[in-house]
């Protein structure tokens, strides 16, 4: 059977494992039914890049000095360092802001081998996840990337508007999810009037951009009052929605660690699978 969408995953902040998109494939694909057979499923992984030198500080600092809240240090320190580590000397060619986007490109390109190019793109993000790709897609959308994968405007084996360029550049995006969204903790700094987001209905993009945020999740938020002015630019204008859920379950469900509960929850799946199989008819 051909493939007719590409749906991939993106992971957040913390000790992640190369498996984390394993169960929820499976929890979407059962919700979608048989039309997943026509879906190609890969996730992005990037923790990799972090986590020899998170373990390596963890290990000497735990050997050797009186520590308490082991568990909570640890989620802190991986979670937090992923954003510091992220953000680095993005500029400079081989930070790490351009290695994870070229693992972000590793995957489309091995999506693009198996499907071609006129398939449409799903994409679902959770916690820093949803910065890596938005920043991915702001730097593709750009004239004038001066960072990341994107800096010298595109690649020699991909053309300005090939097949290749475009679906590298993500234009074939119809949906775009984020799951415990913590944007707002990168933006909070910036003034108001200078905050813009990546442009979901124009140059050369059309994509319905959704957001769920649980209200007990304190990295998770809503995304619309980000910004409100320069009305093409602003969040208000370039997200569809933003869904308040309520995530997890009956020992998570109230407080902060309903921050990983997002996908194995129906209030997330279903309307995701719904959408799916609609964008399939």
């Amino acid at each position: 059977m051909a493939y007719k969408m590409v749906v991939l995953a993106i992971h957040g902040m913390g000790d992640t494992p190369r498996t984390y998109a394993d169960n929820f494939k499976k929890k979407l694909a059962k919700k979608v039914g048989s039309k997943w057979l026509s879906i190609y499923f890969d996730s992005i992984y990037y923790a990799d890049i972090f986590q020899k030198h998170q373990k390596d500080i963890f290990t000497r600092i735990k050997a050797q000095d009186d520590i308490d809240w082991i568990g909570l240090r640890q989620f802190l320190l991986y979670g937090f360092s992923d954003a510091a580590g992220f953000e680095r000397r993005a500029w400079l060619p081989g930070s790490s802001y351009e290695q994870v986007q070229n693992s972000i490109l590793d995957v489309l390109d091995k999506a693009y081998d198996a499907v071609g190019s006129n398939v449409k793109i799903v994409l679902i993000a959770h916690s820093l996840g949803c910065h890596v790709i938005s920043n991915f897609i702001w730097d593709a959308q750009s004239k004038e990337a001066s960072q990341g994968a994107w800096r010298d405007g595109g690649f020699e084996d991909s053309p300005a508007n090939s097949d290749l360029d475009k679906f590298r550049r993500m234009k074939n995006l119809k949906a775009l999810y984020f799951t415990g969204c913590n944007i707002p903790i990168f933006l909070a700094g910036i003034p108001h009037g200078k905050i813009k987001a990546i442009s979901s209905r124009g140059k050369g993009y059309s994509f319905k951009w959704k957001n769920f945020y649980d209200p007990d999740d304190p990295l998770g938020w809503p995304l619309k009052n980000i910004s409100t002015r320069n009305v093409k630019e602003s969040y208000k204008y370039e997200v569809n929605e933003d869904n308040a859920v309520n995530v997890g379950n009956l020992l998570n469900n109230w407080n902060p660690l309903s921050h990983n509960s997002y996908w194995t929850d129906n209030d997330v799946l279903n309307p995701i699978a719904m959408d799916i199989k609609k964008m399939l008819v």
